[in-house]
């Protein structure tokens, strides 16, 4: 029995050790963010704005007096007009969206009958023509993705309101698994884990969780994976309680759901994540607490929305800005947030 004490002392003290470790939690200390601001003249309104080349490649508004449809603008946000030009040449008419898949770059042109176009040395080449309505272009009907990575494929559609949801293809197997998401602003994936934030301005805002996309509900048919509301079953009779296929909500957890704001972009850093959002007078960013959003600072005293990036995964940090407030775009750099305002110059428009 002495020779036992010791041992027994020992595998006691080991298990109290064990134990304490597995309780200790390291508490969550938010990043301190830099806030910058510049204000640059442009005498032009951007619509879309994405990373391009070494700088910003933007679609703007067609009430000017010239042709253009887009405009490059340099790291200092100067207008190059060597590859303006190249950009504008050969394009069509009516540009209504541009974006990135991969190193290649898209756009629709068109006003009753939509094409989609990509640039390929130096011209643009049209991929698809028809009358089918520009909403299927831009999503997951042409399988452009919004974000990718080894496993899936994503894309996503918004009808506003009327509903949204996110698509997760399964390159392996060639399913398509869905859930709801009105309207997608922004995917991280840290560690194996899928965090998709939606946000409807002057409606709601939500993130969701997703640890497995096999786990949603998977699309049945070509009908389905083209609605954008596939989860509601409207009645014939307007009365009845609208319907929705058994599991579509499965699969997701939810991390924030507020009608207080509209989330505009999330990113991460440091292995958390954090959003950027307003209510009806500033902007903010901060962090999820208790399914509600927790303040760290305000980043500028005027109301912003997003406006869409169709490549998350390219242009995970900008987040183009276009609101009757405030015309322009968030770059974000680690810990510094960097907030662009685009002003007209009346005295001098294009």
């Amino acid at each position: 029995m002495v020779i036992m004490k010791p041992i027994l002392y020992i595998l006691i003290s080991l298990l109290l050790f064990s134990c304490s470790e597995k309780t200790e939690t390291v508490e969550f200390v938010p990043e301190k963010f830099q806030i910058d601001t510049l204000t640059v003249e442009l005498n032009y309104t951007p619509r879309d704005i994405i990373n391009y080349k070494d700088g910003f490649l933007c679609r703007i508004s067609p009430y000017h007096n010239d042709s253009l449809q887009l405009i490059y603008l340099n790291a200092k946000f100067e207008i190059d007009d060597e590859i303006t030009k190249e950009l504008n040449s050969g394009l069509g008419n009516n540009t209504e969206a541009i974006w990135t898949s991969g190193d290649t770059l898209f756009a629709i042109c068109g006003i009753r009958n939509y094409d989609i176009r990509y640039r390929i040395n130096e011209n643009w080449i049209v991929l698809d023509t028809g009358s089918t309505n520009k909403q299927n272009y831009m999503y997951h009907e042409k399988n452009i993705p919004i974000y990718e990575d080894a496993e899936f494929r994503v894309n996503s559609c918004c009808r506003g309101e009327f509903g949204g949801a996110v698509f997760f293809y399964d390159k392996k197997s060639k399913k398509t698994y869905s859930c709801p998401s009105t309207c997608l602003q922004g995917i991280q994936k840290i560690d194996s884990s899928y965090f998709i934030t939606s946000s409807l301005a002057g409606y709601f805002a939500s993130v969701i969780k997703i640890d497995n996309p096999r786990e949603l509900y998977e699309i049945q048919n070509r009908a389905q994976s083209n609605d954008c509301s596939w989860y509601d079953i409207y009645p014939d009779n307007p009365k009845d309680e609208i319907k929705h296929p058994k599991g579509y909500d499965k699969g997701y957890q939810t991390v924030i759901d507020t009608f207080e704001v509209a989330i505009i972009g999330s990113f991460e850093l440091k292995n958390h994540l954090y959003w950027i959002y307003s209510d009806s007078e500033n902007t903010y960013v901060g962090y999820a607490q208790d399914k509600k959003l927790k303040t760290i600072d305000t980043i500028y005293n005027k109301q912003m929305y997003l406006h869409e990036i169709r490549d998350l995964k390219h242009n995970s940090n900008i987040i183009p800005i276009r609101s009757r407030e405030m015309k322009g775009l968030i770059i974000l750099e680690g810990n510094k947030i960097r907030i662009v305002e685009f002003k007209t110059n009346t005295t001098n428009m294009h």
